[in-house]
């Protein structure tokens, strides 16, 4: 059993020292899609890094950041004691975990809100009530 699982939809270069640090001191692993949108970015790959793991997501044909995963395919293939989910309103896992709770103990992350953009997408401005 994992003690804690991470989930994100993309892994991006700039996080692969925080996760190999995390693995490295608690034995955390990182679960995210197999591909997705990179933004000219270098991605992390599950060949090159024990911690991380890839498991099918879905994404929407009109907004590729819009992710559809299995929750139980995360759980039953991780095993975990805990989780980390990104935040991100565009995550079918967070809905998920929101509205009907986890097995296990989780948490969320978030960068934060970016103030000079705003909610601009529809989908934002609903939310954001």
């Amino acid at each position: 059993m994992v003690k804690a699982v991470i989930v994100q939809r993309v892994v991006p270069h700039y996080r692969v020292h925080l996760f190999e640090e995390l693995h490295r001191r608690l034995g955390w692993r990182v679960v995210c899609s197999e591909v997705g949108p990179s933004h000219g970015l270098e991605m992390a790959s599950p060949d090159n890094h024990e911690w991380l793991t890839t498991v099918p997501f879905r994404r929407s044909r009109t907004n590729p950041y819009r992710a559809r995963a299995s929750f139980k395919s995360i759980i039953c293939q991780t095993r975990p004691e805990a989780l980390v989910c990104e935040f991100t309103l565009q995550f079918s896992v967070v809905w998920r975990l929101a509205l009907l709770g986890s097995p296990v103990p989780f948490a969320f992350w978030s960068q934060g809100w970016n103030r000079e953009r705003g909610f601009t997408d529809l989908f934002d401005r609903l939310v954001q009530g």
